[in-house]
This record gives structure tokens, C-alpha cells and sequence, in this order.
């Protein structure tokens, strides 16, 4: 009992380090929000992500010096091993606090024997998949996946936890005279497929009871990855030459990377964790950086067969496949706004990797979740709901926190000339239109006076001004028509760079941007518009035409 429970206290000792790393995850993520502070890496772990670097390289055919965070943990791993997985890596630190195997030290774990290879396809599909186009990293990256489910799950559920803690509260709070925190309140995100990604991560959890590191040992593409950069490591296990043969390390070893010989083991495997050599009785097992490998005696050496390239290829490009040519991969709906910032959709589609960096850090909870919307190759793509909320114009966040560059980051003036598309009105649910009641508060929303109202056969009907709307959905979210809203912002006309000027593109296409000044330019005549102008003339023809002070801006007196 005692030497279990020893055992037991050196496995927890080893999450220290471990804790640490899911410690600053955390709170990058929670860094990650409206107003950013630029000088903190918010997508650190996302940028050293060689996986999710190396597939966009591939799929973008694009080199970048944002690349270096990534190639300094392959050149890390080169030098030292796959030490990525047990030092850094936040996902496999929950995977070992929840593996119930933490409990029972001595309990034995279901060998994954050919299994383990099966990540070693996953890397090559994805490989094959990037190449021929399609990105599908999201799926199974690591990082990507836990980020993912810090924006669409934990996120809200924390905002919700503080909320109803600020409710408990606010009867004291009042009593005592606090005013702030009585009436303190957090508005609640919301987001689409979040249980769609909370079953995901359930699922990653729960395979921990088919063996320790279950995900780890036979699925993650990265620790695929990973091991094959450490090939050449220089930093190894060794074993001197007191070893009992107790079988300690290989019963205690989460990776299942010892040998049947103790003093062999799988170089793919092994992630440092040094678990072997804290159970090890007689301490002769040890981790060293060695001159030459075949110094190392515990090498056992390993190469993908051409069989695995074949089935691996052929599995990714199947998949790309499916998603680019047929119609459950094309499909695109009309009214998919993508964020200010977005570069053209095809490259968009390569280099989102739907980590949910950009939902997460939504001002005003805009962006969710694409689910069928956008085919089976934009699930969880970020898009803009304009009709739950509308794009904050002094907000740029989440170009500034997407890893990738799918978003691009720019400032405030740039992302207000970012168009994503125009509002156009429904006159069949439009109460102007179709019921001929007043409404103007379409018009006196719009922050760049984008709605004017025209006189059609005497009766005043708005209208919008195209080269005025940049698409923010203001219009949309505020409109009073239940349902449906009776204006919606569409991709007509949006325009999304790769690179260059979003304000030399609007001025080559004659667009204007420019804040509301509080008076329409516009001022309605029964023959159509007129300049509203504040000279002298300006003001007689207004006279003229019946505009009177006070009445509501875009709108004349019609004669009878």
C-alpha cells in the first residue's frame, strides 16, 4: 500500500509542469478579448502548433515568417525529444488529470499494439488532404480542438457561473451601498454546435478508459508528427546495467513506449515524461543527451511502410475528395457574412482552422459557428449572425487574435473599408413597403447613413445606399419586424484581400464609408433627390419643397 500510494504521489508530483503549461493556456484565452492587449501573445500555443503551421503551408502553398514560433518546437524537438506532448501540450494535461488510471498506478493498461501506427495515417491523410487543397487540421489537432472548446463551451459557462455568483451577491452588495457590483452583469455568448464540440472533447476524455493517453497513443496527429522529428534526438533514455527486469516502467509507461526488453524502447513513443525512472526500484533508469545514437542501446528502430503512405494518401485524398467536389463540400448559402478582414473564401477555407479565437473574442457575439451552411469543408468556420448582433465598428479583435491569418489583422480605419457585404430590403416584410407604416429606425442606426428614403408614387420608401453600406448589420439586428428581419445584409458586392489596401480598393470602387454626420445627405422631391446643403439656397429649396424644421430627417412635407 505504501509503495502505491509512493507511486501514485511521483505520477501527481509530475503534473506540475504540466499544470503549469494548462495554467497559461488559460488565461491566454481569456486574454483574448475586446479591448486586446497586442504585446500579449494570445495565440502562442496556436502559432508553435507545428501541425497546424505545416498543413497550412501545404494547403496555402505559402511560406511566412510567422512560421518561426513553430519551427523553434521542431527544432526544439530535434534537439530534445518529443517533449512537446508531456511538458506543453494542454489537452494531454487533461487527458492524464482525467484518466482514471491516475487512481490505480498498478493497475495494467490495455496494450494499443498496431493501433499506435494509426496516427501515423492521420498525419499522412492530412498531409495528402493539405496538398490537394483541403484543410482539415481542425478535426484533430489538439490545440485547435481544446481552443475550440474553451470558446464554444467553458467560455459561456464561466460568463454564466459569474453571473448567477453577481446574483447571489447583489442583495449584500446593495445593502452595503455598492452600487457597481449590485448592478454588475456580464452579457451572456451564445453560440451555435457548442454541444456538437462538448460530445468531442467528452469523446476524447472518455477513450482514456480504452488505456492511459489513449488519444495520444493512437490518434493525435501532432504526437505523430512530433515523433518523427525526434528521430534525431540527443536527449534519450538509458538504462544501466543494474536493471532487474522488474517490468516498473513498462506497467507505469502512459505511452506504451517500452519494449518487451526494458532496456529497448520506441523512440516514436516516448515523450519524456521520465515516469520510468521515478518508478524504477533500483534508479538505474535515467534521461541523458548522448554523442551518437548508437549510443543509445534502447534504440528500436521504426519507418512508415510504403503500405501506410498508400492507405494514408489514399484516405486524404478521398476526403478532399468529398469536400471540394461534390455538393455536401460546395454548398454555399447566400446570406454566409464572414468577418471584416476575411480573405478570399477558398484561401479562407485552407487557413481557418476553427479554433474559435475570433467567437471567443467577439465584442458583440456576431461571429458563431458555420454547421451545414457552408458544406461539410466550413463546419465550425467563424460567420457573422448579423440578425443576433451586429459588428461593433471600433472593434478589430479578431483579426488581431486569429493564428492563421484567415482574418486579417488590421486597424480600426482599414477593418471599417473591410465591406462584407450590403443590405438589401425585403418590401414584402418591410413595414415602410408593405404596410405603409413609419419606420425609421433602420435610417437612424446605420452609423454611415447608408438608408435614405425616396418619394415613390408620393409615399416615402427607403432605400439603400450601396456604395454607403459596408455591410456591419446594424440595420439587420435592429430591425422591429418579428422573425426574419425585413432587411438582411448579403455578400453582394463584399470584397476580401489577400493582401494590400481595403481603403485604395473602396476608393477604386467609388465607395465611401464615412460616419453618420446626424443629417441625411439626402433630402426627398416628389422628381427624386436633392443635396441636403446648408447655404442659403440649400435651405430655400428645401422651403420649397415643404421641409420644415422638426419634421424626421430624410422625410418632406408631401403636397396634396
Amino acid at each position: 500500500m505504501k509503495d502505491r500510494q509512493k507511486n501514485c504521489e511521483l505520477r501527481i508530483a509530475n503534473f506540475e509542469y504540466k499544470i503549469i503549461s494548462l495554467a497559461v493556456f488559460t488565461l491566454l484565452f481569456f486574454l483574448a478579448r475586446y479591448p486586446l492587449e497586442e504585446r500579449v501573445p494570445t495565440h502562442a500555443f496556436l502559432k508553435a502548433d507545428p501541425l497546424v503551421i505545416g498543413t497550412i503551408v501545404f494547403s496555402t502553398k505559402q511560406v511566412a515568417i510567422s512560421l518561426w514560433p513553430a519551427l523553434a518546437v521542431v527544432a526544439a524537438t530535434v534537439m530534445l525529444g518529443r517533449f512537446f506532448c508531456s511538458h506543453l501540450c494542454p489537452l494531454g494535461t487533461l487527458i492524464d488529470l482525467s484518466d482514471q488510471r491516475l487512481r490505480h498506478p498498478h493497475a495494467g493498461m490495455k496494450p494499443a499494439g498496431r493501433l499506435r501506427y494509426l496516427k501515423f495515417y492521420v498525419l499522412i491523410g492530412l498531409a495528402a488532404g493539405a496538398l490537394a487543397g483541403w484543410n482539415g487540421v481542425f478535426w484533430v489537432d489538439p490545440i485547435a480542438l481544446l481552443t475550440r472548446v474553451y470558446a464554444l463551451v467553458l467560455y459561456p459557462l464561466t460568463v454564466m457561473g459569474v453571473n448567477l455568483g453577481l446574483d447571489a451577491a447583489r442583495p449584500a452588495a446593495k445593502a452595503m451601498g455598492w452600487v457597481a457590483l449590485s448592478h454588475a452583469h456580464f452579457r451572456q455568448p451564445l453560440f451555435y454546435a457548442n454541444i456538437m464540440a462538448a460530445i468531442i472533447a467528452v469523446a476524447v476524455l472518455l477513450a482514456g478508459r480504452l488505456g492511459r493517453r489513449f488519444w495520444c497513443r493512437t490518434i493525435c496527429p501532432l504526437g505523430a508528427l512530433l515523433g518523427i522529428f525526434s528521430r534525431w534526438a540527443l536527449f534519450r533514455r538509458t538504462v544501466g546495467d543494474g536493471c532487474i527486469e522488474c517490468g516498473q516502467c513498462q506497467r507505469h509507461c502512459p505511452m506504451e513506449a517500452i519494449g518487451e526488453d526494458p532496456r529497448t524502447f520506441r523512440w516514436q513513443e516516448c515523450t519524456l515524461c521520465r515516469i520510468c525512472g521515478e518508478v524504477c526500484p533500483v534508479e538505474v533508469i535515467s534521461f541523458e543527451f548522448v554523442r551518437h545514437q548508437t549510443q543509445s542501446k534502447q534504440l528500436e528502430p521504426w519507418s512508415p511502410s510504403r503500405r501506410m503512405f498508400l492507405w494514408g494518401m489514399t484516405g486524404g485524398l478521398a476526403l478532399t475528395f468529398f469536400h471540394s467536389t461534390t455538393p455536401y463540400g460546395i454548398r454555399r448559402s447566400d446570406a454566409i457574412i464572414r468577418p471584416p478582414g476575411a480573405v478570399p473564401e477558398r484561401e479562407f477555407l485552407r487557413r481557418c482552422i476553427r479554433c474559435g479565437q475570433c467567437m471567443r473574442a467577439c465584442l458583440t457575439n456576431t461571429l458563431q459557428p458555420s454547421l451545414w451552411e457552408a458544406g461539410s469543408e466550413g463546419i465550425w468556420a467563424p460567420r457573422m449572425d448579423l440578425r443576433y448582433a451586429p459588428c461593433e465598428q471600433r472593434c478589430n479583435v479578431c483579426g488581431l487574435v486569429c493564428p492563421t491569418n484567415a482574418i486579417r489583422a488590421l486597424d480600426l480605419e482599414e477593418r471599417k473599408h473591410a465591406k462584407v457585404g450590403t443590405a438589401v430590403i425585403s418590401k414584402d416584410r418591410c413595414l415602410v413597403w408593405e404596410r405603409n407604416r413609419i419606420c425609421l429606425i433602420c435610417d437612424e442606426v446605420c452609423p454611415y447613413n447608408a438608408i435614405v428614403f425616396r418619394s415613390v408614387d408620393g409615399v416615402r420608401r427607403p432605400f439603400v445606399v450601396e456604395e454607403q453600406c459596408n455591410g456591419c448589420g446594424y440595420c439587420e439586428h435592429k430591425c422591429p419586424v418579428g422573425g426574419e428581419s425585413a432587411i438582411i445584409v448579403t455578400p453582394m458586392d463584399e470584397f476580401r484581400l489577400s493582401t494590400g489596401s481595403y481603403i485604395t480598393e473602396a476608393r477604386r470602387r467609388s465607395m465611401r464609408f464615412e460616419p453618420d454626420p446626424g443629417t441625411d445627405r439626402f433630402v426627398i422631391q416628389k422628381e427624386g433627390l436633392i443635396e441636403n446643403s446648408k447655404s442659403e439656397i440649400g435651405n430655400s429649396k428645401l422651403l420649397k419643397q415643404g421641409q420644415k424644421p422638426g419634421l424626421p430627417k430624410g422625410f418632406i412635407l408631401e403636397k396634396p
